[in-house]
């Protein structure tokens, strides 16, 4: 056979229905989104073999940019860190709903196989901020739409949507894994930094360098999904892509319908923060290995950063009271939190505040930056240890001192 022949093998998964989820209208066994394209399996595996060398171009051109783009925040280490990661989110992602209302469901792998984990989604959001925005918008959906129907019965968000894929029955009674002020938190950050991604004036200035393309074209239905897929266009040859995410046209609009839909749910998550983000009781964190404790440090940051938060969501939709009163109590806790957390020495961060001798790793500093809040006190009373952890080789792998030999 001459080198230059080759052939192409698939493996297909096909999976129908895709979950069963607890929708507002009940208990639903979920199509996959591609059903609503193609009548059966046989048009859609001819349309991937047909498909294939467009597949192929645009998944090279997108590896390629990600290359370019982890290069300039790392090394080439970093560039095969993030090649690999990529891969493994969207690995653990199935696409489901119809084109009215796209929901993109996430199986929790590596652990125990919980389905659509809040505190999952959460470090894998900066991937889909980066690569499509309104993915992470279908992820936040089936969690949303769940909590507003009155099937969760807690006041905070819950962690889960089902103990193990692909069953995303709920928790009616409750008894979830117990991570409130994690989820809250984690919650209003993710959905203060989709209502950004939407909106920006010039391509340059967009967070993903693929938001701009497409059309400008906005449905005001307020019935209708703010990111529906039912105009999929043709771009230089290529059927099926998105239309624009955002930009100055519309962006300010699509995250004004989406926030206004589910208000009074970032209203309730917000309010828990208020009451009990500042001082956490004895609950989990993400560190749920570690097992629980009570004034946690960094989860009270989390906390802190999810009010911050609410007041800019409450600001996308011209809500001045709200604005005002979220980012005032924001203020007031990071004040607390300095006080509270921070050593005496002002040299290091406690794991806890009652734990005198103990540090911990700020990474939930991380939703600071993202979204330029730069908080008061996040700053200079942690400069200090975030500069030990730079210079010190065991603060470099241990990630907080309950777990130091």
């Amino acid at each position: 056979m001459p080198a230059t022949d080759s052939v192409m093998f698939s493996i297909a998964l096909i999976q129908n229905p895709v979950a069963q989820f607890a929708s507002a209208r009940g208990l639903t066994f979920m199509r996959p989104l591609w059903a609503s394209w193609f009548s059966s399996i046989k048009d859609l595996l001819d349309f991937h073999y047909l498909d294939y060398d467009t597949a192929s171009s645009l998944a090279t051109n997108y590896s390629a940019q990600l290359a370019i783009d982890a290069y300039k925040s790392g090394s080439d280490d970093y560039v095969d860190i993030v090649a690999l990661t990529a891969r493994q989110v969207m690995g653990a992602t199935v696409f489901s709903g119809t084109p009215d209302d796209p929901i993109l469901f996430l199986k929790e792998i590596s652990s125990n196989g919980n389905f659509q984990t809040i505190d999952v989604i959460f470090p894998s959001f900066p991937f889909f901020l980066y690569t499509n925005p309104r993915w992470l918008a279908y992820l936040l959906e089936p969690l949303i739409e769940h909590m507003l129907s009155g099937q969760y019965p807690n006041k905070y968000a819950m962690h889960d949507l089902g103990y193990h894929f692909p069953n995303a029955t709920g928790h009616a009674d409750g008894r979830d894994e117990y991570m409130p002020v994690e989820e809250c938190g984690n919650i209003l950050i993710m959905g203060l930094a989709l209502v950004n991604s939407l909106i920006y004036d010039t391509s340059a200035a967009a967070g993903s360098v693929w938001s701009h393309l497409g059309s400008q074209s906005f449905d005001p239905n307020p019935a209708t999904s703010a990111f529906s897929l039912k105009n999929l266009e043709t771009r230089d040859g290529v059927f099926g892509l998105d239309d624009s995410w955002g930009g100055s046209t519309k962006g300010l609009k699509q995250a004004r319908k989406w926030v206004t839909k589910s208000y009074r749910l970032w209203k309730q998550w917000t309010s828990y923060l208020i009451e009990f983000s500042l001082r956490p009781h004895f609950q989990l964190s993400t560190d749920d290995f570690a097992g629980p404790l009570q004034l946690q440090t960094n989860l009270a940051l989390k906390g802190i950063l999810g009010i911050k938060a609410m007041s800019q969501i409450s600001e996308t939709i011209e809500n001045e009271e709200d604005t005002k009163y979220y980012k005032n109590i924001s203020e007031t806790y990071i004040s607390k939190w300095t006080e509270y957390g921070i050593s005496r020495d002002g040299s290091h961060a406690k794991l806890a505040y009652h734990w005198y001798g103990s540090w911990t790793t700020l990474y939930n500093l991380y939703a600071d930056t993202l979204l330029c809040f730069h908080l008061e006190g996040t700053s200079s009373a942690t400069s200090s240890p975030l500069q030990n952890s730079n210079n010190n080789q065991t603060a470099q792998r241990v990630l907080r001192s309950r777990f130091n030999p």
